[in-house]
């Protein structure tokens, strides 16, 4: 063998030598915090999913290094880095405490931060307010630090997720948490407290980086080296998977149906009343052209002038009032598509407006099919006595429609002999009613329960066609009402807000 080849194979056999152990005989050992979304959480069959994974997934055919990852919480996490279980710690944010046991990769992605309070606090708007409240946050969290630093008075509650975080503040254990703004917004969605916090603008911006143990410069070198082989446009695809963007929002088919649908109904009750302004303003003309007219009778006539005069007044009336009922259901319409609006207002304020349409219906109800057991459940009254609000009638107990009806006597009792305590209570709290129509809320195949209206002790009253195509447009505006909230809750496009403020969260990003 000559002497190149021999120095050759010397250098080979000492670059072998000196490769990094933790490459050649084993993988890298990533820890990171198993609740911490978008990036990492636990989906619902139990499997850790988020950009993070995918990242690594990537990042193992990118670099041919095998990587596995260690999900656990994060204060553990740190202590896995301590005792060097542990090769790389994902998604942590750099502080001067860390960097005395970290070596920190090139930044990755953008993070703000915020405080997040209930809807009833009033003037929080800084670290500085938050003195005379019990702080929730995650342990090891640097937002600890970085809140101490501003205001050293604050006291915290330390918890070991966010998920956990989130869930005490729905049971009302604590007002105010500060926490990163990704998994704020998710955790809020998530628990339907989106409407009942609130939020500061971002106390700190932070970046996210991957880190290793202090001085071990060879994994540092294949994670910075590694990040150098993600394009940007790599990087954007990551994100866009996890991150709904307003551009890629999809809605349902029969949403447009039902927002149309609602306008329509709004359009033809608009077109009804101002028909009945136009006829009334019309007989306005013709009672003043008479009263003109007989001006000059006035003394002969002057009991029939007195009684032009009240008609008068009442034409006067009858039009005003129809010019408020056109603003009032412009208005109480309207209110479908506002997600946040409450749901018992709205309730009462459509059956308020169905009572002022049809004046010789003095009370009303609304009732909800529970889609599992088929009960309904009265939830709103009107007329009646409020005791009535949370009656459940099961199957069977309550009449059955797929078009709007009229029923005379309704508590008349034979139609109740199956049960004497339930009926009890309805003749207890109700007022005697003479008539009812009984209308369903009806969208598409689904019916969500149904809209009674009540002429109250006047038996010589009664509902016509008129009142029935009146109460079906109620109920199908209750209909559309349930459909769109259903299909936000299920879905999660209540998140116009939201998703505008994921997406400027996550605009700004370092270039790896």
């Amino acid at each position: 063998m000559g002497m190149p080849k021999f120095k050759l194979l010397v250098f080979i056999i000492v670059f072998l030598f000196i490769l990094p152990v933790s490459v050649m005989a084993r993988t890298l050992r990533v820890v990171l915090d198993r609740d911490y979304p978008p990036f990492t959480y636990i989906d619902k069959d139990g499997n850790l999913v988020g950009i993070s994974v995918d990242f690594w997934k990537l990042w193992e055919e990118k670099t041919g290094i095998d990587v596995e990852l260690i999900p656990v919480e994060w204060a553990k996490a740190h202590q896995m880095m301590i005792e060097r279980s542990a090769d790389v710690i994902d998604t942590i944010f750099k502080t001067p405490a860390r960097e005395e046991y970290l070596d920190f990769t090139k930044p990755i992605f953008r993070m703000t931060s915020s405080i997040y309070y209930r809807s009833g606090i009033e003037n929080i708007s800084s670290l500085n307010d938050l003195t005379p409240y019990v702080i929730g946050t995650k342990e090891k969290d640097a937002l600890i630090d970085i809140a101490l630093a501003q205001n050293g008075n604050i006291t915290f509650r330390l918890y070991k997720t966010y998920s956990d975080i989130v869930e005490s503040a729905k049971r009302g254990e604590i007002d105010v948490f500060i926490m990163d703004d990704l998994p704020a917004n998710y955790y809020l969605v998530k628990y339907d407290l989106l409407y009942g916090f609130r939020k500061t603008e971002p106390f700190t911006v932070n970046y996210i980086y991957l880190a290793t143990q202090d001085g071990n410069k060879e994994v540092l070198d294949i994670l910075n080296d590694g990040l150098s082989k993600f394009s940007q446009e790599e990087l954007d695809n990551l994100l866009k998977k996890y991150i709904v963007t307003v551009e890629e929002e999809r809605y349902p088919p029969w949403l447009p149906k039902a927002m149309a649908y609602g306008a329509l109904g709004v359009i033809v009750v608009i077109l009804i009343l101002f028909g009945l302004n136009r006829v009334l303003a019309k007989k306005v003309k013709i009672a003043t052209e008479e009263l003109l007219a007989s001006k000059e009778e006035l003394m002969a006539m002057n009991e029939e002038l007195r009684a032009n005069n009240e008609e008068l007044e009442e034409l006067y009336k009858q039009l005003e009032e129809s010019t408020g009922l056109i603003w009032k259901t412009l208005e109480t319409v309207s209110k479908i598509s506002m997600l946040n609006i409450d749901e018992e207002d709205f309730l009462e304020d459509i059956l308020k407006l169905a009572l002022e349409t049809i004046p010789k219906a003095k009370a009303g109800s609304i009732f909800i099919i529970d889609e599992k057991s088929e009960d309904i459940k009265l939830v709103k009254t009107v007329g009646h006595g409020k005791e009535l609000e949370g009656l459940i009638f099961k199957k069977g107990q309550y009449i059955v429609t797929s078009e709007p009806i009229i029923i005379k006597d309704i508590l008349n009792l034979e139609r109740v002999t199956s049960f004497s305590e339930l009926y009890e209570k309805l003749i207890r709290y109700s007022q005697s009613i003479s008539e009812t129509i009984i209308a369903p809320l009806n969208w598409q195949d689904k019916r969500f329960g149904y809209v009674t209206l009540d002429i109250i002790n006047n038996k010589n009253t009664h509902f016509n066609d008129s009142d029935l195509n009146i109460a079906r447009w109620f109920g199908n505006v209750v209909a559309s009402f349930y459909a769109i909230r259903n299909y936000a809750r299920k879905e999660g496009i209540i998140l116009n807000n939201l998703v505008i403020t994921l997406t400027k969260a996550l605009e700004y990003y370092d270039k790896y």
